[in-house]
């Protein structure tokens, strides 16, 4: 062997012991990847808006939802915002792709008007998922009042106020009772049209000194069904300098 190739042969020797990793250095280094399973829930709607029929007792309503995750859920928990609102799932299980529906059945009782009632349900799986569900209910009047506050001053003459109870739809009414929570005030019924209007007379037993009375006024229904409206009467105090009325 020459001189000269022994002297390239030490330098090549020299050169891999000083950089060993130089061939692998630019090697693109791989990790593996997991997916974890996505909990999702897709719903035809979350706000049902229902307008009651005068004189409906209940009402029945559907919210449908799709489970359009990666992994299975379970009904953990289904909770309403009031005692006269009760709901439920058709069953406890959904598979991935799998359909169900909250059903949600409101007692009607003396509600009128426009409010929401809430239900609100918990799924439980890989992730928990929460979704509050709303019925907005619109219940007409079966009946009518033309006063809803009636009142006296203390030193008035305990004359007589009435109010007026009409139907307020094609179902007829009948009041069937009064009823006070404080007995210093008399309550009559006078009958004017059977079936469509009434006249409740309220008289103090006193007004010597303050007092005041919710009452309930009930109506029977066709179905003989019993509804109650509320009214307020009061005996007040009397400004000073202001004289009492015969």
């Amino acid at each position: 062997m020459s001189k000269r190739q022994s002297t390239l042969m030490v330098l090549l020797f020299i050169g891999t012991a000083l950089f060993p990793q130089a061939t692998s250095a630019s090697t693109p280094q791989t990790r593996p990847t997991t997916t974890q399973p996505a909990a999702r829930l897709t719903w035809e709607k979350t706000l049902i808006s229902y307008s009651a029929k005068p004189g409906q007792k209940q009402v029945i309503v559907e919210f449908p939802f799709k489970n359009t995750g990666t992994t299975s859920l379970r009904i953990a928990d289904v909770r309403t915002s009031c005692a006269c609102t009760a709901a439920a799932a058709n069953r406890k299980e959904f598979e991935v792709g799998d359909q169900g529906a909250i059903t949600a059945t409101l007692t009607v009782g003396d509600h009128i008007g426009t409010f929401e009632k809430r239900i609100t349900v918990t799924f439980a799986g890989s992730a928990s998922i929460e979704q509050v569900l709303t019925l907005q209910m619109t219940v007409p009047a079966l009946v009518r009042l033309d006063q809803r506050y009636l009142y006296w001053r203390t030193g008035d003459a305990r004359s007589s106020r009435t109010l007026t109870v009409t139907a307020a739809s094609e179902i007829p009414i009948t009041v069937v009772a009064v009823k006070s929570d404080d007995q210093r005030f008399n309550i009559q019924v006078k009958t004017v049209r059977d079936g469509q209007e009434y006249v409740v007379v309220v008289t103090p037993s006193q007004t010597e000194s303050k007092s005041s009375a919710r009452l309930q006024i009930q109506f029977a229904l066709p179905d003989l069904s019993v509804r109650a409206s509320t009214v307020g009467v009061e005996v007040l105090g009397r400004p000073p300098g202001t004289k009492a009325k015969d």
